[in-house]
């Protein structure tokens, strides 16, 4: 594991992010690990932003022989071409709308209502 103060003596822009997504992707797999033996939920939000660190997620996933029946892995992520596809084909999508998308649609649907007598 690496320690908070040596990513704190790291002085050069170049070497910050790429500790930080090492420390952060070795997180993420402990406590995926974690969730998987105690049937906990784990959400990983954002993960457009490790899409590489995506593909090592994938082969876990992959070795997952009998995970606990409650265990449950959100991912949040925007659209990105890059994004491994055997994640997407093993996963239920839920998309979210934007609000404003979601009150045009609203508006277009009352709007077309009738009242019957």
């Amino acid at each position: 594991m690496i320690s908070k103060e040596y990513l704190m003596s790291c002085n050069t822009v170049q070497t910050k992010p790429t500790l930080l997504s090492l420390f952060v992707s070795q997180l993420a797999l402990q406590l995926l690990e974690t969730a998987i033996a105690r049937g906990q939920w784990l959400m990983l939000q954002n993960c457009h932003l490790l899409v590489k660190w995506l593909r090592e997620l994938e082969k876990v996933l992959e070795r997952i022989s009998k995970p606990h029946p409650d265990f449950r892995l959100w991912l949040t992520t925007d659209p990105t071409p890059e994004f491994p596809i055997g994640i997407l084909q093993r996963s239920l999508k839920v998309r979210n709308r934007t609000v404003t998308r979601f009150i045009f649609m609203v508006y277009n649907r009352d709007k077309n209502f009738e009242i019957a007598e």
